[in-house]
């Protein structure tokens, strides 16, 4: 293992920022086998106000535990817990519509990055940064742009692009994702669902 870190999302119903900003400061939990459960205490944190009804977060934090270890060391089953959310779905008091089921939600993500000798060269990035998407001005298109990838100077160049995307309203859609302006999903692309690897 080369590099590790854990990101972590979720909405907490509370309008203070120091209030949810001290929540959100706690350690989260991972256990991963032969190492047990370690308190990873987050050192990048971004809120974002829901409006007047509360905040959605992320976090990030390396996982320096892992660095050097073998996969033989660490394959297996891996948990994280205490990861800060509301429960639920709406009380119906909220600003976009009555009823609408929009949901709460928490979530993590562990990034690890290793090396193998028995396959082939790959340049790995990994490129950090918060970005609220809602049915709000100013929130509506939000670009990303990455850069500084290598890619082999000849032949096909092959990649893999992971979103860690968070959110609670699997029934609302309009979501959409494009990269390059291809359309990845124009139908609900954050959609509460882990798709795996394509």
């Amino acid at each position: 293992v080369k590099w590790a870190g854990i990101y972590t999302q979720g909405y907490i119903k509370n309008n203070n920022a120091t209030s949810v900003s001290n929540i959100v400061q706690e350690a989260v939990y991972v256990t991963v086998p032969s190492l047990g459960t370690l308190a990873i205490t987050p050192q990048i944190i971004d809120l974002h106000a829901n409006d007047t009804y509360g905040y959605t977060y992320d976090t990030y934090a390396p996982i320096t535990n892992l660095i050097g270890k073998k996969g033989s060391e660490v394959n297996g089953w891996i948990t994280g817990a205490n990861i800060k959310a509301h429960e639920g779905d709406d009380d119906n008091s909220y600003w976009w519509q009555n009823g609408s089921g929009l949901g709460n939600f928490g979530a993590w993500t562990l990034v690890v990055v290793y090396e193998d000798s028995s396959e082939t060269l790959k340049n790995i990035s990994v490129f950090d940064g918060y970005k609220k998407v809602a049915n709000q001005t100013g929130f509506q298109t939000v670009d990303i742009t990455v850069s500084g990838f290598l890619t082999p100077t000849s032949g096909d160049v092959k990649s893999t692009l992971s979103i860690f995307a968070g959110e609670g309203d699997k029934n609302i859609a309009g979501d959409k994702l494009y990269v390059d302006g291809i359309a990845i999903n124009e139908t609900n692309a954050f959609y509460s669902t882990i798709s795996g690897f394509n």
